[in-house]
This record gives C-alpha cells, structure tokens and sequence, in this order.
C-alpha cells in the first residue's frame, strides 16, 4: 500500500542513503578494502523504494501523535473554500514540474542525437581492427575529430565514439574496453533510470546532486572490474591513457555531451587522482570478504528499515473534523448540522454544530 507517510519516509530514507553514498564513495581507503558494490547496490535500492515506496501491513507500527497528524490535517484540510486542499495543490504542481523536466530532457537527448548524426567520420579502421582482437560483439566504432572524448550510447547495440587522436595500440585497447564494459554492465540504463527519477522528483536536490556523484561512482566500478586481471604494464597504460584524455578535453574548446558514459571525468582533478590510487592498489582475499559483508550488511539494514512503519494516531485530538454534507446527514437520519471528528483507529465521534442551534432570546426562550 502507497499512502502520504509511506511517501515521505521513502523520501527521507533516499536522501539519507544517497548522501551517505556520495560521501563514502570519496573515500579511497573504504572503496580499496569494500569496493563499490555495496554502494551501487544500496543506491539501487534506495531508487526502488522511492519508486515503489510501500508499506507492509505485518511491519511494527510506530505511532505519531502530534507531527504526522500535524502534516496530515494542514495537508488534506480544506482551503479557499473550496473542495480542494493544500495537497491538491502540491500534487498538481508536482505534476506540472515533472512534466516540463521530462519535456526538456527529452528535447536535450533529441539535440544531442541530432549533433552526433552531423559528426565528421575519419578512418576507423585500426580503430576496427583492435575491436574484433578484443572481440567485441555488437559494437560499432565511431571516430571522429568533432568527439571530444570516448563515450559510448546504446542500449541493445554499442556505439563507440573516439576522437581522433594519435595514440598507440595499447592505449586505444584500455580506452574501447572501458567503453565497452559500460555496455556489458548496462550502466547507461542504470543512468537513465536515475535521470527519469531525478525528473519524477525534480524538487529534491538530492536526487540532482546525486547524478553526479552516481556518474563517478560508476566510473570507479568500470575502472575496478577492469584493472582487476590487470599487470602493471597493463595498469600503467591504463593511467597513461585517462591521463592522455583528461589533457585532451581540457585543450579542446568543446565541452564533452553529457548523460552519456564517457572515458575520462575531467570536471574535478581530485577525482582523477583518487581512481589512479585504485587502479594501482592490489586486490587479496580479505578485500573480497569484506566486500561480501559489506554487501550482506547494506541489504540487512534496508530491509530493517523498511520494515518499520510510522502510522499517525489522532486520539485525544478534536482534529481534524469536517461537517457532514446534505446527503450524509439525510443517510444517517440527521435533521441538524452535524460535525465528525475523527479521533484515529476508525472511531468517529459526531456533535452538533453550535452555530446550528436556534438562538435564544433576553428571557432564555428559543426562537423559533
């Protein structure tokens, strides 16, 4: 069952599990020892939840007395005389903001399509003959001197994309399976899974703040599950090559396009430096235990989380009441004006309005 509370919980939980990720995972003594799978993985299921924020009926039950009924009667209460409540409001206007994000996400994945199809073509053909040495299945080799840096698109089919840049066997080897693993994670459906839920939930800057942080967490996994039957001529080159990229984008005038997967992540230097420590520390058998807890733990501690439900309860309180229509009153065989007061727990407690009452005159008679 989705309802308000169930809502605002997924919320809180998702923005308290992401920041917590995009903080851990600048960590290089955390990611070296655990890895990334566990963020990855609490990421993935913090967007599930939030997707799907539901409440399970057998969970333990908190009860909030004050803030939730708080929330729940400013919410739902009537506004403006009207039929229409403050929720109303927010939900329509949640809908009209999701709405214009998708639109405009949609004419920016449309423009960049577009300014691919324009790119000039040059020779691809050592470009094609690392490709089949690497034995890369369904990938087509794109290069070009408008690609500011590697990226790949597609989901179904790889399409890499590679400057025209004069660089050795070796390098063009580390760069097209950097590329090419992105495909085999399907990391690029995961980015647009987290784009579509940064839309849906366009007014939470977490979710925005987080695509970025997702992007270089991403990168640090594709660096991880490559480097890892590495040597350290292998590794080296590897380094040498983001290194190589990284000095291209910055000398070119061209920004790279973005919500895409692309080889080097040049906006922060930090950031370079901190998956050159990875690639060249060493993987042993206590790291592959740890990443194995660390995982165990991450799934343990979501599901206690959302096994725990946070129910309002309006006992002892003379809110929030409504006065009953017309037609309730002419059902429940009612002749006067009538308020219910719901006190939680399906009790209903109903009184007559005071202002219905006939008013009495000096010597206490009732008006007629």
């Amino acid at each position: 069952m989705i309802d308000t509370y169930s809502l605002f919980s997924a919320v809180l939980l998702f923005n308290i599990a992401m920041i917590l990720v995009a903080f851990v995972q600048r960590r290089s003594g955390y990611l070296a020892l655990y890895s990334t799978h566990a963020l990855v993985f609490l990421a993935l299921l913090n967007a599930l939840c939030i997707t799907l924020p539901f409440k399970f009926h057998y969970a333990p039950i908190i009860y909030s007395y004050t803030i939730i009924p708080a929330i729940e009667t400013t919410l739902h209460r009537d506004r403006w005389q009207t039929a229409y409540s403050l929720f109303d409001l927010i939900l329509l206007i949640w809908c009209i903001g999701s709405l214009v994000m998708l639109v405009i996400t949609g004419i920016t994945i449309l423009k960049e399509r577009n300014y691919r199809r324009k790119y000039r073509t040059a020779d691809n053909t050592r470009a094609v003959r690392v490709a089949k040495k690497l034995q890369l299945k369904r990938a087509e080799i794109i290069v070009s001197p408008d690609v500011v840096v590697p990226y790949i698109t597609g989901l179904f089919k790889a399409r890499i994309y590679q400057p025209d840049v004069d660089i050795s066997d070796d390098a063009l080897e580390v760069i097209l399976k950097h590329e090419y693993q992105h495909f085999r994670s399907r990391d690029i459906l995961v980015k647009y899974f987290y784009l579509m839920l940064s839309i849906v939930f366009w007014w939470n800057p977490v979710s925005h703040i987080f695509m970025r942080e997702f992007d270089r967490l991403l990168e640090i996994q594709c660096d991880a599950k490559l480097v890892k039957h590495m040597n350290d001529y292998e590794k080296t080159t590897y380094m040498e090559s983001l290194l190589y990229i990284a000095k291209h984008v910055q000398s070119s005038n061209s920004k790279p396009p973005v919500s895409i997967s692309s080889f080097a992540i040049t906006e922060q230097c930090g950031f370079m430096e901190q998956r050159f420590k990875l690639i060249q520390r060493d993987k042993n058998v206590k790291s592959k235990r740890m990443q194995l807890v660390s995982v165990v733990a991450v799934v343990m501690v979501f599901f206690v989380t959302l096994m725990v439900n946070v129910t309002p309860n309006y006992r002892g309180r003379t809110e929030p009441m409504r006065r009953l229509t017309e037609e309730e009153m002419e059902q429940r065989g009612f002749t006067r004006d009538i308020i219910s007061i719901d006190l939680g727990d399906g009790v209903e407690k109903l009184i007559i309005n005071p202002d219905s009452l006939p008013e009495r005159n000096e010597r206490g008679d009732a008006d007629p």
